[in-house]
């Protein structure tokens, strides 16, 4: 999931193109037959040309989405602003990804760089798709967050995963919240 970095128009559109690269181009075509009109703005000619036919037969080919939700991030606007050169940007349209807000990061950190633990991703995830795919029944298939530990401290381990399991029930209440909300969530 990507949230705007600033309040600014660029920014919430460079989110909304975030989603478009990350999430849309697989989809999109599943769903209403073709990609996303980000896509075809910024890749033109390189996305592959479908068929009307082509098109009819993918349009609604899909029974439901997979949830695969991990971390959220910031999404910068690089076509009308300066970024900074990150491997993230050719690939997102333009967008840069950053985990940092005037140098405030947007969750908890986790095990892997730039992956960080935000709760409200799933619901905003879970809601976007809901609007945006016509309410398609959802299986969350995969959440959570990584760590990085040895064998050597297992007293720390244990205690570290009796305090993640806490934050982990109340990461799921989102998920439970989120089902009273009228989502055709599994």
């Amino acid at each position: 999931m990507y949230e705007p970095l600033t309040d600014s128009e660029l920014d919430h559109q460079a989110a909304k193109r975030a989603m478009a690269f990350s999430l849309g181009w697989t989809l999109d075509p599943s769903i209403f037959g073709d990609y996303p009109e980000e896509l075809q703005k910024y890749l033109g000619t390189n996305l592959p040309n479908f068929s009307i036919d082509e098109k009819n037969f993918m349009k609604d080919s899909i029974d439901f989405i997979g949830i695969n939700h991990y971390s959220t991030s910031y999404a910068k606007d690089c076509t009308n602003s300066s970024c900074s050169a990150t491997w993230n940007r050719a690939i997102k349209a333009f967008v840069e990804i950053v985990g940092e807000r005037d140098g405030v990061p947007i969750g908890e950190l986790t095990g892997v760089e730039g992956s960080y633990v935000v709760p409200r991703g799933m619901e905003e995830i879970v809601n976007l798709i809901k609007i945006r795919y016509n309410n398609k029944p959802m299986f969350v298939t995969e959440n959570g967050k990584c760590h990085h530990f040895g064998f050597e401290n297992l007293p720390f381990i244990h205690f570290m995963l009796i305090r993640k399991l806490i934050e982990f029930y109340r990461y799921e209440e989102y998920n439970i919240y989120s089902n009273t909300k009228g989502l055709n969530h599994k």
